[in-house]
């Protein structure tokens, strides 16, 4: 667990400082300190298709997936980059990245081959993973000759050290790799629980793929005890965004600006008895996309 240690002003920038200096952690630990059988995930898609893994099988998950990694030669300071949509899986390898002390990187799926060939020069990654027929194999070289996991060890590292790099969109040039640091986690759980009170048994909606920071954005909240609703795909058959948010129950859920207009422009609005939490998301060229929300539900 991280150890608060104070600031080093060191220079005059906030960008310039080295904030808690000597402090040792691992992010993938602090978020799977609940480890019991409190739903973690519940992974729906498209085709109806619906699953629940609890705070104790996402751990275990996780253990085996790391142990997989190491087996690879995985270590402190590699890349691993993913594409995958919304699934339980990204999730397991992106804790299970960082919890070696690897720096994980997502990739948009729908991004065209140029891009991505981008991408994966600027990660220069180590290692490279998704979803596939292999994943089984992949898991089971991870065991020990007795065919038993090996225990999970969480690298103690840096407040500084990276985590992630997340791809700006490239619409302006050349993408742009954000670094992520361990410590990042310490605003996040501000975020969720101070600003917007979540706490457990409260519900985050998240519909975005893997290497978007939206994607990244409400991992942390499992610190906290909140289950997270991974939907894979979008809503069809005649279900809407708002029949998603009722079924589950959600507390929370980030709308980006886009996906805020295509619902008012769809004129797809909650039934009258949808009662629903916090919506973060607008833009400032629009800000009556905000009004609108608010006013639906």
């Amino acid at each position: 667990m991280v150890s608060l240690t104070g600031v080093s002003k060191n220079r005059t920038g906030i960008l310039d400082n080295e904030w808690f200096s000597g402090a040792r952690l691992n992010f993938a630990e602090n978020l799977l300190r609940i480890r019991d059988n409190r739903i973690a995930l519940i992974c729906a898609d498209e085709h109806g298709n619906e699953e629940t893994v609890t705070y104790a099988e996402m751990f275990e998950e996780v253990q085996e997936y790391a142990a997989a990694f190491r087996k690879q030669g995985v270590t402190v300071g590699d890349r691993v980059t993913c594409i995958s949509s919304n699934r339980k899986e990204a999730l397991y390898a992106m804790l299970a990245t960082t919890s070696i002390g690897a720096i994980w990187g997502g990739l948009l799926p729908c991004l065209g081959v140029r891009s991505l060939n981008i991408n994966l020069n600027l990660t220069k990654e180590n290692t490279f993973c998704f979803t596939s027929i292999l994943l089984e194999d992949f898991l089971f070289n991870g065991r020990a000759d007795d065919g038993k996991i090996p225990d999970i060890t969480f690298e103690q590292l840096p407040f500084n050290h990276p985590t992630a790099i997340n791809f700006t969109s490239g619409t302006t040039g050349i993408p742009k790799g954000v670094v992520h640091s361990a410590g990042s986690f310490i605003s996040q759980l501000r975020d969720f629980g101070i600003h917007y009170n979540l706490k457990s048994g409260d519900t985050i909606y998240t519909y975005c793929p893997v290497g978007w920071s939206v994607w990244d954005d409400p991992i942390p909240s499992l610190a906290l005890g909140v289950t997270l609703v991974l939907f894979n795909g979008s809503p069809q058959y005649g279900w809407t965004f708002w029949d998603c948010l009722s079924k589950y129950r959600v507390t929370y859920a980030a709308l980006t600006p886009a996906y805020m207009d295509n619902l008012e422009k769809a004129n797809t609005v909650p039934g009258a008895t949808e009662v629903f939490g916090n919506f973060s998301g607008f833009d400032l060229r629009k800000p009556a996309l905000l009004v609108n929300v608010k006013h639906q539900h």
